[in-house]
């Protein structure tokens, strides 16, 4: 019973105060001096003999020690192991009690400017006997002796682990490591394993996308009642040529409607600029076209022409974004594709960091074997 008792009434009874004691006792002598017992009287045998007398105990707690001593969230309830333990020797011993939710001045109680604070305050101030918590309180005089010491520690939160300069080197480590205690064959057979599989998940990985993906690019406009009907508008060189003339005198009713939609330039700069913005075809002969757009202007590689049998001998050459694939070929080309799937060639890249990477590798593990054999 005694050993079971202060092992629990340790954490629990920060301070025992006698408030009733036959009366209300108004002197400053310890409970102890005022029923004259020996200074060796254990917190057991007080508690006993003040039961006998039907005492109250002050407990000066602080509830804040789970699970032994807390506040219940559901219904704001004092309870705990050493609750429940403190309910159980007030029933069998016959003595009631208080408590207190922490100390007066929020401290846990120490020396300081040559007075107690806190909780010690308590035995110094308002008739204490007993205190069971603090190392300190065998400084004032008491007979209690300490049941477990512990130590102090840091809490620091971890850094969370980012890429660093040398975060590539990761799986490598495998390899790398040599001071491990791990096998060399394991080590060998991860980094290995390792790079194959960086290796192996990028191709696989871009094949994907070449495979299930396709270029969002508008499509390709092939004949002029698809031109007529887009938001495109018509450039023309204003410089005194006929081609308002053959537009308006066509047979071909699309190619009438064109004369509505047109904008005169006169520097073919602006034709190019209109033509690169998206918005403008141009209309020319075939041999002026060919003059202003491919050899002037460089933009066999921009510009696409529109074939459709009229009677204009003219060409419309327009501005669409278009995937690697497209070309000019022979000035005529098709509706966009979808892009091949990569293939051996196009991870050369990837092959080349894998075989650096092994020769790295090989040779920090031969200069480290070189290097434990001469020490």
């Amino acid at each position: 019973m005694s050993t079971f008792l202060s092992s629990e009434w340790i954490d629990v009874l920060v301070v025992f105060v006698a408030r009733q004691w036959v009366g209300e006792v108004q002197d400053a002598l310890s409970l102890r001096q005022r029923l004259h017992l020996p200074r060796k009287t254990s917190l057991l045998h007080l508690i006993i003999f003040m039961g006998t007398c039907q005492a109250t105990f002050l407990l000066s707690t602080w509830i804040n020690d789970e699970p032994y001593l807390y506040r219940r969230q559901r219904d704001n309830k004092t309870v705990g192991v050493s609750m429940t333990l403190l309910q159980l020797l007030a029933n069998k011993l016959n003595f009631s009690y208080t408590m207190t939710t922490r100390s007066v001045d929020g401290l846990w109680g120490t020396e300081e400017n040559g007075e107690w604070n806190g909780l010690l305050e308590a035995r110094t101030v308002i008739q204490v006997d007993e205190f069971s918590t603090a190392l300190l309180s065998q400084d004032l005089g008491t007979s209690s002796m300490a049941f477990i010491l512990t130590s102090g520690c840091f809490v620091l939160q971890a850094k969370v682990g980012g890429r660093g300069w040398n975060a590539d080197m990761g799986p490598l480590r495998a390899i790398l490591g040599q001071s491990s205690p791990y096998l060399t064959e394991p080590r060998l057979f991860a980094g290995l394993w390792l790079l194959i599989c960086f290796v192996l998940t990028a191709a696989y990985t871009s094949n994907l996308v070449g495979v299930f993906t396709k270029p969002a690019f508008p499509p390709r406009l092939t004949t002029l009642s698809q031109l007529l009907n887009s938001e495109k508008r018509l450039t023309v060189l204003d410089q005194g040529n006929i081609m308002m003339e053959i537009m308006k005198n066509s047979v071909n009713p699309s190619i009438r409607r064109f004369s509505g939609r047109l904008d005169f330039y006169v520097d073919d700069r602006q034709v190019v600029a209109a033509m690169a913005a998206g918005t403008h075809g141009y209309v020319a002969s075939i041999t002026y076209t060919s003059l202003v757009l491919l050899t002037k202007f460089k933009a066999s590689e921009t510009q696409f022409q529109l074939n459709d049998k009229n009677e204009l001998g003219a060409l419309g050459y327009t501005a669409e974004e278009r995937s690697h694939e497209e070309r000019v070929d022979g000035g005529t080309k098709g509706v966009g594709r979808p892009g091949s799937p990569l293939t051996m060639s196009h991870l050369q890249g990837l092959f080349s960091l894998l075989g650096l990477a092994w020769a790295l590798s090989t040779l920090i593990f031969l200069l480290e074997i070189i290097h434990k054999k001469k020490f």
